[in-house]
C-alpha cells in the first residue's frame, strides 16, 4: 500500500511540476494552457496528500498569478474562485503561500479572501 500511495503522490506532484515549468517557459498558449492542462491541475486542489495541495499552491501563487493565467482561467468555465477558497483554507498549506493567495486574490476573482482565511483561523 505504501508503494502505492507514494507512486501516485509522486505522479501528482510531477504532475503540478511539469505544468508549473511548461506556464513559466511558455511552452504551450495561454488558451491551450486553460483549456488542456487547467481542469486537471485545479482538481488537485481536493488531492488526499497535503503535499500535492501545498505544490499546486505554489504553483499558483508563485508561477499562475505573476504570469496572469489566472485572468484567462477566470473567463472559463472553472471555478477559480472555489479552488482558491480552498487551498486557502487548507491548514497545512505554507503560511508565505497563504499570504500570496491573500494579496493577489481580491484581484483576481470577486471574493473577499481575508474574510475566508480568518474564518479558517477560528477552528
Amino acid at each position: 500500500m505504501k508503494l502505492i500511495a507514494t507512486s501516485t503522490l509522486d505522479r501528482a506532484q510531477r504532475y503540478v511540476f511539469v505544468c508549473e515549468q511548461l506556464a513559466k517557459k511558455r511552452s504551450v498558449s495561454v488558451d491551450a494552457y486553460v483549456e488542456q492542462i487547467v481542469p486537471k491541475l485545479f482538481s488537485l486542489a481536493w488531492d488526499i496528500v497535503p503535499n500535492v495541495r501545498l505544490a499546486l499552491s505554489r504553483c499558483i501563487a508563485l508561477t499562475l498569478l505573476p504570469l496572469d493565467y489566472l485572468t484567462s482561467i477566470q473567463k472559463t468555465n472553472y471555478d477559480l474562485p472555489e479552488v482558491l477558497l480552498s487551498l486557502l483554507r487548507d491548514a497545512t498549506l505554507d503560511h508565505s503561500v497563504i499570504t500570496i493567495l491573500i494579496r493577489r486574490m481580491s484581484v483576481v476573482c470577486a471574493c473577499p479572501p481575508l474574510v475566508y482565511y480568518k474564518e479558517k483561523s477560528k477552528y
